[in-house]
């Protein structure tokens, strides 16, 4: 009896530290912002000034974890396509024309969301929260995360934001 009792205590003693250093390492976080998250919020207008976005994305069913890939010889034909192959598939001009200027700032971001990245915008936030595969884990994704194709589909998506 006395011997389940200390164990019972060592194991309450362990979770408690545990959930200290985890109130403390929330708490202590340095609020300092990235090149990332500062694009996040911005988006470049023709004549060079920069204004805050907001984005209100319409509602989206999460994707089937099995969904399909479109076929590369026509260009993908939705923003729930592209968000799927952004970081496999080299993007063309073709798959990205029509899009709007918020969209286009939801396709450039869906490549940090694929890697965990948390974003401070609630609107990105909100967004990716409704695929399943997005589990926000990073505040910082650095470009050497990141691959030829994702770095490539990014700059092709800045050059029309």
């Amino acid at each position: 009896m006395k011997s389940n009792n200390t164990f019972l205590l060592a194991v309450i003693v362990i979770l408690t530290g545990v959930i200290i250093g985890g109130i403390f390492a929330v708490r202590n976080k340095p609020n300092v912002q990235t090149q990332e998250e500062i694009m996040e919020s911005v988006v470049r207008k023709p004549s060079g000034s920069v204004e805050p976005q907001t984005v209100n994305p319409q509602p989206v069913a999460r994707p089937a974890a099995t969904a399909e890939v479109p076929a590369r010889n026509e260009a993908a034909s939705s923003l729930d396509d592209l968000i799927e192959i952004i970081s496999v598939t080299r993007l063309t001009p073709a798959d990205i024309s029509s899009l709007q200027t918020s969209e286009l700032r939801i396709l450039r971001n869906a490549v940090y969301a694929r890697h965990g990245y948390r974003f401070k915008s609630a609107d990105l936030r909100d967004f990716f929260g409704r695929y399943r595969w997005y589990t926000p884990s990073k505040n910082v994704v650095s470009d050497s995360e990141l691959s030829q194709t994702e770095q490539a589909n990014i700059m092709l998506i800045k050059s029309y934001e």
